[in-house]
C-alpha cells in the first residue's frame, strides 16, 4: 500500500492524494485502445499522453485535459502556453518551424512532453 500526495504547496491540503493498493490481479488502469490522432495530445492521470510527437511544419496540435485537476501545456523556451486548461478544456497551436519543442505543464512540472516538428 502507497499513500500518494502532490507535491506542489497545499496540494495535498486540496484533497490531492489518495492511497494506492497494488495488487497481482489488478485490471489494467487504462485500457490499450486505438492509437491517438499523431496530432493530438491527451491530459490524463497527471501525464501527457503521448509525451512524443511527430508532426510536419503546419500541423495544428490540439491537447485536452481529460484529469480532474487543471493543468498547462507551457513551452520550455516560450513560444505557446494554454494558460490553465480546467477539466474538458481543451488548446491547439500551430507549429509552423521545423524543430524540437519541450513543454511541462506549470502546475505539476513533472508532467513533461516533447513536439517534434519536421
Amino acid at each position: 500500500m502507497y499513500e500518494i500526495e502532490c507535491f506542489v504547496a497545499e496540494h495535498d491540503d486540496r484533497g490531492m492524494r489518495t492511497t494506492l493498493v497494488v495488487t497481482t490481479d489488478a485490471p489494467l488502469a487504462r485500457e490499450e485502445g486505438g492509437a491517438a490522432a499523431p496530432d493530438e495530445v491527451e491530459i490524463a492521470d497527471f501525464a501527457f499522453a503521448p509525451s512524443e510527437i511527430h508532426v510536419a511544419a503546419g500541423t495544428e496540435v490540439t491537447w485536452t485535459n481529460t484529469d480532474p485537476a487543471p493543468h498547462t501545456a507551457t513551452a520550455a523556451q516560450g513560444g505557446f502556453d494554454s494558460g490553465t486548461l480546467d477539466p474538458n478544456e481543451a488548446f491547439s497551436f500551430r507549429f509552423d518551424t521545423a524543430g524540437n519543442f519541450t513543454y511541462a505543464c506549470l502546475i505539476h512540472p513533472t508532467m513533461r512532453g516533447t513536439v517534434h516538428v519536421a
